[in-house]
């Protein structure tokens, strides 16, 4: 077994708004942490979770459920991909439907209280499906791109943006306060396919409401550092865990006693 953590974190850029939130007062944070596991020879499964979060020194006008006058940072989008060499393994799922468990939208991270929402649900792994909870829809795929097969997790979050003439549409919890959703899928190589390592993409936008539904800039998640160490980057290839003497020595064990 192997495990992963890779974590992004920005801070809010030097920006002041008349009565708006400030966005130096603001930082992002995601974070993807997810373990790597060998059932069987050729076939492993990889699961974790993966979450985004903004800190806020709090204001007085801070009050983003309402939308008054700016929301300050939110999330629009989260997204995770592991791709691996189609001539070397295939995604599968686990279960044999699963691919998103509990997730859970929440403004813990934040100093004011907002509430919080939770749910949970099955998406068919081979097929590109979604549902959604809390205004939050969960898309999952397994496709072939060119050379590459690929296990897509993407998360659309709540928007900000208008109804109608000074009136937008208020954001939800999920977007300004937090989310999170775990993962997991089952990975079956090629029994000639040798030495085999995975690319681990994930990716997260913030964008900065400046007043009412009208945004300023974007902060995009694309310099992950991995297990806390090293220089930020956007994709890890990530070694499948090695068989070991005893795992050789039971696999040949079980051969002999099927025949």
């Amino acid at each position: 077994m192997s495990k992963v953590n890779l974590v992004f974190t920005a801070n809010g850029q030097d920006h002041e708004h008349a009565g708006t939130v400030y966005e130096k007062q603001q930082a992002v944070k995601a974070v993807v942490d997810f373990e790597i596991k060998r059932k069987e020879a050729g076939f492993y499964t990889i699961s974790g979770r993966m979450s985004h979060s903004i800190y806020h020194n709090d204001r007085p006008h801070y009050r983003p459920a309402p939308n008054w006058l700016s929301v300050g940072y939110y999330a629009t989008n989260m997204l995770l991909e592991f791709s691996i060499d189609s001539a070397k393994g295939d995604w599968h799922a686990v279960g044999p439907t699963t691919t998103v468990g509990t997730h859970s939208e929440t403004a813990g991270f934040l100093v004011a209280g907002t509430g919080s929402a939770s749910s949970s649900g099955m998406v068919n792994f081979n097929a590109s499906t979604a549902f959604s909870a809390a205004d939050v829809q969960v898309i999952s795929k397994n496709a072939c791109y060119g050379v590459k097969n690929k296990a897509v997790w993407e998360v659309q979050l709540p928007h900000v943006g208008f109804l109608s003439p000074a009136r937008p549409v208020n954001p939800r919890p999920a977007s300004y306060g937090g989310f999170d959703f775990e993962f997991e899928v089952g990975l079956r190589t090629r029994s000639d396919a040798g030495a085999v390592n995975i690319l681990c993409k994930p990716s997260v936008i913030w964008l900065y409401d400046y007043t009412r539904g009208i945004t300023h800039h974007t902060i995009e998640a694309n310099n992950w550092v991995k297990d806390g160490t090293g220089d930020g980057r956007s994709e890890f290839e990530i070694d499948l865990p090695q068989e070991s003497n005893i795992d050789v020595q039971q696999e040949i064990a079980k051969d002999s006693l099927d025949k």
